[in-house]
């Protein structure tokens, strides 16, 4: 069957994607010069099935004549002799009522689970990557009597399988700063014992828990003062799955061998793999997720040839290409490092570092605005 689609949005591209997906002949019409560049590029982006709802509902055309009053009105209608305007009007009016609204919410929820499970295997299948998050959407009611209103809404959800959760206002809170998980780790006296291990912090750092140790490699333990050139400076990054990989600073006594160590851990942080050390040499790392799920890695080399490096991971951190290492700057001395690397909105990277611009002076900041090459 030969296929028209009228339209490069999301919805244009997907049914064209699964047409011809499933052997029909396809071709798509779109006015714009690219695709996603009209509704598409002003959406929200999010896919929610349990907030799914429509807008005819009981109470909407109270609140609808509230807002067309409105300064900034999230609805605009221009009155016109426009019938099919008219007819759609009337067909809104009819769908405000209880009953049609449960009927409407049932078919939207069932249809926006099944549009979930698609993208998730469209995902799968493509391999496409974007700022995916999964955490839910946190939805408040400003009354008591908001709040009852959702009975209807829920029993939907239960009736689907939905997950949600009705929290109170200490759970919203809670629910709110989970993005802001943070991890710290590095050199620990805890319990009077100097340790390297690993905090946690669930409220975006206002305060700490101490949550495991990292167990250091044994061939590392072998020098008296091992614990400081062994346990220093580590950074970490969390992978889109949840893993988390950290490298660390090592500096023992044979210089040759600083090479950055690793550790990772796939249950949250509760426990991590003994110390390896990797084929970088450098000092201290710095890691970032690329948008990609590349991971970057930036630190100074402070023996000749001098400069600031960096390293990529395809494979979330079990290999890195060091075969292709990238020279951000040289240097003159030794005096350098401490790299700081964020991926901007355009994909480029800026990175940045301390050392001197030019012989002789003194030591100050600087940066490399720089971009990868993805092939």
């Amino acid at each position: 069957m030969k296929v028209l689609v009228l339209g490069a949005g999301v919805i244009g591209v997907s049914a064209a994607y699964e047409l011809a997906g499933a052997g029909h002949e396809v071709a798509v019409l779109e006015r714009q010069p690219g695709a996603g560049l009209e509704t598409s590029f002003a959406n929200a982006g999010e896919v929610s099935p349990g907030y799914s709802a429509p807008w005819a509902g009981p109470g909407v055309p109270l609140k609808a004549i509230k807002w067309l009053a409105m300064h900034h009105r999230p609805l605009v209608i221009r009155p016109n002799l426009d019938w099919s305007m008219i007819r759609w009007s009337l067909a809104m009016l009819r769908n405000c009522t209880a009953a049609r609204y449960r009927i409407n919410k049932t078919r939207m929820v069932r249809l926006a689970e099944y549009s979930r499970d698609v993208l998730r295997d469209l995902r799968d299948e493509t391999g496409i990557a974007y700022d995916q998050r999964t955490q839910g959407t946190l939805q408040l009611f400003r009354t008591q009597k908001q709040l009852d209103g959702v009975t209807e809404d829920t029993a939907v959800l239960d009736a689907y399988r939905v997950p949600y959760e009705v929290l109170d206002p200490t759970g919203c809170i809670d629910a709110a700063v989970t993005s802001g998980q943070r991890y710290d780790m590095g050199p620990i006296t805890f319990e009077q014992t100097p340790k390297l291990g690993v905090e946690e912090s669930r409220d975006d750092g206002r305060s700490w828990q101490y949550l495991a140790d990292i167990p250091v490699a044994e061939e590392d333990q072998r020098e008296s003062d091992w614990r400081i050139r062994m346990e220093d400076e580590p950074h970490v990054v969390e992978l889109k799955d949840g893993k988390l990989v950290a490298m660390i600073r090592a500096d023992p006594r044979d210089h040759t061998q600083s090479f950055l160590r690793q550790t990772e851990s796939t249950d949250g942080g509760k426990t991590w793999s003994v110390t390896h050390k990797t084929s970088i040499y450098g000092y201290p790392p710095h890691l970032i997720r690329l948008r990609n799920d590349w991971l970057l890695v930036v630190y100074g080399v402070r023996r000749e040839p001098f400069g600031e490096r960096a390293c990529l991971s395809k494979d979330g951190g079990k290999t890195w290409d060091i075969d292709h290492e990238i020279t951000l700057r040289t240097a003159f001395s030794s005096d350098l490092g401490y790299p700081s690397s964020v991926q901007l909105d355009d994909g480029s990277i800026l990175t940045v570092y301390y050392q001197s611009a030019q012989p002789g002076d003194k030591t100050s900041l600087l940066s490399t605005h720089w971009k990868l090459n993805e092939k």
